[in-house]
């Protein structure tokens, strides 16, 4: 989704070269509090569910939310979650819009109204707003799954805040690096994965076919899960609920923001992600000396993590 965008390292500048956001489309879009104050309401735990109590000025966020569309006849409004400190909504742009207004001017009516419903001089929501633009059924769903998820997502963090929290200058066979996750997995008895270009098919499927017994026995796979097969076998391990230590070359998030799937892997303590090169400017792009290089991390983190998990078994 990043691709053209203006200023990618900047979330609130976040418009794509050449789209005309005045088209039919539709989008993800999200509206931080100013200074993350959780002004709009609490998550509150009824057993492993979470839900969102809203505050009095959360409600009025709401309400208009819920009165955009009659503001503005040319959106439709789908999902949305107004949690303490953000809010996400889907908005569709069913017809074009007028020359003299676009998503960003649509957006501005709904925050012009709940900034009256502010009883503080200062602003409700920092300027600007991050938009994904959603393509296709599939998308959208995900989409959707993702915001009325966030309620239970956050629960998770507050109960497994060392899971999701960033360690910096972890000491990993020799080498320092930033980590996320469970690091008692390196202890845990590991494959590395690394699918060879030149493998027939056969042989690619008889390689996915042992690491995903080795995941379905409870036993790690490490690696940068880069080409398409071992992105495959990452997943994999996933739905089958083995433990998994991801090398990245991009440099972690803060906060830590892994995939609906990831996520509850991360929280059942079952993944470790870990940035060996957490001084590298950020790059999209990852170098062939840089898939090498990760491809023997995994091999010394295989090999440190069998050597643990046998000292272990023998004392």
């Amino acid at each position: 989704m990043n691709t053209g965008r203006l200023q990618p390292y900047d979330e609130y500048l976040n418009r794509l070269w050449g789209h005309d956001y005045r088209n039919p489309s539709t989008y993800l879009i999200t509206a931080r509090v100013a200074g993350r104050r959780q002004l709009l309401g609490q998550v509150v735990a009824n057993g492993d569910e979470a839900s969102m109590i809203l505050s009095p000025l959360g409600e009025a966020v709401e309400q208009a939310l819920l009165a955009l569309p009659d503001r503005c006849p040319f959106v439709i409004l789908h999902d949305y979650q107004i949690m303490p400190d953000h809010v996400h909504f889907i908005l569709q742009v069913r017809s074009q819009l007028p020359e003299t207004m676009d998503l960003f001017g649509v957006y501005s009516l709904w925050v012009t109204d709940c900034q009256r419903a502010h009883s503080e001089s200062d602003m409700l929501f920092m300027p600007g707003l991050y938009e994904e633009q959603l393509a296709g059924r599939q998308s959208r769903e995900e989409a959707a799954r993702y915001i009325l998820d966030n309620p239970n997502r956050t629960l998770l963090r507050q109960r497994h805040a060392d899971r999701f929290a960033i360690r910096f200058g972890v000491q990993v066979g020799g080498r320092t690096m930033d980590a996320v996750g469970n690091l008692d997995l390196l202890n845990t008895y590991s494959t590395a994965v690394h699918c060879r270009r030149h493998w027939t098919l056969d042989q690619a499927k008889e390689y996915t076919t042992f690491c995903l017994a080795q995941a379905s026995a409870g036993l790690g796979l490490v690696g940068a899960f880069i080409s398409e097969q071992e992105r495959a076998i990452f997943q994999g391990a996933i739905q089958m609920g083995g433990p998994v230590i991801r090398l990245t070359p991009h440099r972690l998030p803060s906060p830590f923001h892994p995939t609906h799937d990831e996520f509850y892997h991360c929280a059942a303590g079952l993944m470790l992600t870990l940035d060996p090169w957490p001084d590298h400017p950020y790059s999209s792009h990852i170098t062939r000396d840089q898939c090498n290089a990760l491809n023997i991390m995994a091999e010394d983190i295989a090999s440190l993590s069998r050597r643990s998990h046998q000292a272990r078994m023998a004392g």
